[in-house]
């Protein structure tokens, strides 16, 4: 046998054996989603977006267990695997909230039921802090408490209840027709008393003609928002106090002329950023804190060596500091990965003292980043961010008795504020070649 006919026929083996390890992986994880699906169904359970599921488990490498958000019921966020269920997450809030149905619409959900949100398109695990909508009618604009207003010349809205299809997908939205006059206003307002913290105004907004500029106030303080005939979500924030949100129609504003739109969702929150919609009739209303917690047990998890992955954004560049995930043995032993001041950092923790904490600085919180930590039996581990092998360091063994993995930190006091697309922990350490490719967006 010749020297190029011995290397023609290792490369033909290794081929092979590589279609083998492909057929036998591609084997798996159709019986992993099989039996997923049996489980989600014979438990009670709803299951959605199975072909993204699909085609996110195709690269999906021997983990211990996988979240892909898309099966749940109330207090239960289903993980793919184990598949025996016991990587499970508890899901609590006890309030209804919204999120965006895989159709697009708005939708209301159960007290403790998981939010599988759509409004990127694809499923994430949404998790927000407690919010109240300090409007008392969200939806009816013909109400007293929307005061209809001019200035000089303008014209007072006229106001036209349930015109049109809203984002709910129902005919609930209002028509509002302004026209400023020559050189005057027209106002839709509402006066509401609240403090000095940083508050955020938000409106759904439609055009019934052609793109028109409109101003939203927030107090004092103005912005033109550009409204096309397509429903979009307007959001306006501002740190002062004062007691007045209105939508208007002005020549000194830039807005000047008539408009003719349909309005639906207004929101109030005494948050630096807008939050998923809470729908109010003649009161305020309040959506709960939520939490994650509790998936996986000792058998899921390796101390010894492993990875810990997720690919998440934070609601906000505004969002507050200290929100975790958490791989915890205790309250006091524990390792972490959390958001604080606009970074990614990872924490490990051991009776209580502070091993090593890693910042690394992102240009955008608010976009999906995938985000690893790697450890090995030797203490080493690698910090690994949107496909780029960040740090390489040596540190103490982990060595924690895992109990379970957390959207919060080990006390259950600061739970993750964000959208999560997927989530995976590795029982074994991997090379970096495959934490590169696991992390590449």
């Amino acid at each position: 046998m010749t020297e190029k006919t011995k290397i023609q026929t290792t490369k033909n083996i290794n081929n092979k054996i590589m279609k083998n390890k492909i057929i036998l992986f591609s084997k798996k994880i159709l019986k992993a989603l099989k039996v997923f699906i049996s489980r989600v169904l014979a438990d009670g359970g709803i299951i959605e977006a199975k072909n993204y599921v699909n085609s996110v488990l195709k690269t999906v490498g021997d983990a211990s267990l996988v979240l892909i958000p898309s099966a749940y019921k109330s207090g239960v966020l289903y993980s793919i695997l184990p598949e025996d269920g016991t990587g499970d997450f508890t899901a609590s809030r006890n309030s209804v909230a919204t999120r965006i149905n895989p159709n697009g619409f708005i939708e209301e959900v159960g007290v403790n039921v998981p939010r599988i949100d759509y409004t990127d398109g694809t499923p994430v695990l949404l998790t927000e802090p407690q919010s109240t909508n300090l409007v008392t009618y969200s939806e009816d604009f013909s109400d007293v408490s929307w005061l209809k207003t001019t200035i000089g010349d303008g014209v007072v809205p006229i106001v036209t209840s349930n015109y049109g299809i809203s984002p709910d997908g129902t005919q609930n939205t209002d028509r509002v027709q302004f026209d400023s006059g020559s050189a005057g206003g027209s106002q839709l307002q509402a006066s509401i008393t609240y403090g000095t913290e940083g508050h955020t105004f938000s409106v759904w907004l439609k055009s019934l003609t052609v793109t028109k500029d409109v101003t939203m106030f927030l107090g004092d303080a103005t912005q033109n928002k550009t409204v096309t005939t397509v429903w979009q979500r307007f959001t306006f924030s501002n740190s002062t106090s004062s007691s007045t949100i209105r939508i208007a129609l002005r020549d000194v504003w830039g807005t000047a002329g008539v408009a003719d739109l349909l309005i639906w969702g207004a929101q109030l929150e005494q948050l630096p950023y807008a939050t998923s919609y809470i729908p109010t009739e003649g009161t305020t209303a309040t959506r709960l804190l939520e939490t994650v917690t509790d998936g996986g047990d000792v058998n899921t998890f390796n101390s010894a060596e492993g990875v810990l992955f997720v690919e998440m954004s934070a609601l906000s560049d505004e969002v507050e500091n200290f929100k975790h995930i958490t791989l915890i043995a205790n309250a006091t032993n524990y390792l972490q990965i959390f958001i604080y001041s606009n970074a990614i950092n990872f924490k490990l923790t051991k009776g209580g003292a502070n091993i090593f904490q890693k910042n690394y600085p992102l240009a955008d919180i608010a976009s999906y980043n995938k985000i690893a930590l790697n450890w090995d039996s030797l203490g080493n581990y690698k910090s690994v961010i949107n496909g780029v092998i960040l740090d390489n360091f040596a540190s103490e063994v982990l060595s924690l008795d895992v109990a379970n993995l957390s959207f919060t930190n080990s006390s259950l006091s600061a739970p993750l504020f964000g959208k999560t697309k997927q989530l995976q922990v590795f029982k074994t350490a991997l090379t970096d070649a495959e934490l590169i490719e696991l992390t590449t967006i």
